[in-house]
């Protein structure tokens, strides 16, 4: 199958370069080689066309003449394409993160310097249109991804399993299918992991076994419904300035006898006290446990980039397969946009609008703390790392990934949108001030 050579798509595929071929998992297709394959997949992820078919058609009018639909619908049932597919985008992350990040918030922390740090949470896709039922029932597709806090790369961890009685898996009951080696994500020896979940995350047992058998640590908030002994008070300098807001630290215990950490953190913009539990070191000051938890919302501003600027709310097809290939094409489409947008920074600064609204709202937010008599942490209304591309660079990739031009001609297109205030609406960089409350209501 022959493409278009888009050098705005060749410049996207890059960090990916020689990974189909140098792969486990390649095979000869003639009909449709894996390296072919793979850019329709990211094509189709990229593209707003809300059918499989829409956007195959749309490919053969565009000169794909050699693109089956039968076939490749048939391909998303491959396991060894799936396999082939979760390759390319673990060499990406190993190659990505083989370099520090030199925007990492947590660098300024020196107590994490041993721990790779992710936030982990479930997402749904609308069932696909020929579903099959179960029970007599058709069910959502829900995905468990998650996101390293330090590179911003985005990976999936597992498909949930539903039926019988479950409409949704909970997700530790789905964490507790993965095997340790999964959970550390690749981490190196001596190399701990943490995971911050939301209170769907809580099992301390459960906790207590992955620490001891893979150095796996996990930071979620306290249920309503915890009933947690308190067993001491371990002394933290209140003066530290990134102890500021942290109101109390415990050492606690559950009925079944496994202790923990409790931090109880007020947030100096609303006043909104909240609880976070862990079982990390008590090594780790509870000011950077609460900005640990704080950063938790990131994974969700993902979630806004699969949805609302990917487009993928249906699954793809039906089998597991099939839906597993979705969820890492949606990771694999991320990751290289994120890499994208870093790339040239030096040419168009597609991110100035987006640092300026958060500067200013940083600033109105540090008032509120103030006129309350409250303080902060200084990485709380400190300089914020961009967590989201913007919505235009999204629509302008939409198009010239499927165009036959100049790179030089795209720059100048794409410096142009950029230069255009018209076009910098506030919906188009950042979730509804609604759905994201105060600093702290991210929680």
């Amino acid at each position: 199958m022959e493409f278009n050579h888009s050098e705005v798509f060749e410049k996207l595929l890059e960090p990916i370069d020689g990974m189909c071929q140098n792969n486990a998992y390649s095979r000869s297709c003639p009909r449709l080689e894996d390296e072919s394959w793979i850019k329709v997949g990211l094509q189709r992820s990229l593209a707003e066309l809300c059918t499989g078919r829409g956007f195959l058609i749309k490919l053969i009018i565009d000169g794909a003449d050699y693109l089956s639909c039968s076939h490749y619908f048939e391909s998303l049932k491959s396991e060894r394409r799936l396999n082939h597919l979760l390759e390319v985008h673990k060499q990406l992350i190993i190659k990505e993160e083989s370099t520090p990040d030199k925007s990492d918030p947590f660098l300024k922390f020196p107590e994490l310097a041993s721990f790779d740090l992710y936030a982990g949470d479930g997402h749904y896709h609308e069932a696909p249109v020929h579903e099959i039922k179960v029970d007599n029932k058709v069910f959502a597709t829900q995905h468990f991804y998650a996101l390293n806090l330090r590179s911003y790369m985005m990976s999936h961890l597992t498909l949930a399993e539903y039926g019988g009685d479950r409409k949704k898996e909970h997700d530790m009951r789905a964490l507790k299918r993965m095997t340790i080696a999964e959970l550390r994500k690749g981490a190196k020896k001596g190399q701990k992991v943490l995971y911050v979940w939301d209170k769907a995350g809580i099992d301390f047992k459960q906790w207590q076994k992955w620490k001891q058998q893979g150095g796996v640590y996990f930071l979620s908030e306290e249920k309503a419904l915890n009933r947690l002994l308190v067993c001491g008070e371990p002394a933290f300098d209140k003066e530290d300035p990134v102890n500021a807001g942290v109101l109390n630290y415990e050492s606690v215990a559950s009925a079944n006898g496994i202790s923990f950490s409790r931090v109880t953190y007020q947030c100096p913009e609303t006043g909104n006290i909240f609880k976070f539990l862990t079982n990390l070191p008590k090594t780790i000051r509870p000011g950077v446990i609460a900005q640990l938890y704080r950063s938790r919302w990131d994974i969700e501003r993902k979630y806004n980039v699969f949805k609302n600027k990917l487009f993928e709310r249906k699954a793809w097809a039906t089998t597991s397969t099939a839906k597993n290939m979705q969820a890492i094409f949606l990771c694999l489409a991320h990751n290289l946009t994120h890499i994208f947008g870093k790339a040239i920074e030096s040419e168009v600064d597609v991110s100035k609008d987006d640092v300026e609204k958060q500067e200013a709202r940083s600033k109105e937010s540090k008032k509120k703390a103030q006129a309350a008599g409250r303080e902060a942490a200084p990485h709380v209304f400190g300089p914020k790392r961009v967590t989201e591309l913007p919505r235009k660079l999204f629509i302008w990739l939409r198009s010239w990934i499927f165009k036959v031009s100049p790179w030089k001609q795209a720059m100048k297109n794409l410096k142009g949108l950029f230069r255009d205030k018209n076009h910098s609406k506030r919906g188009d960089w950042h979730a509804p001030e609604s759905s994201r409350g105060g600093l702290i209501e991210k929680i």
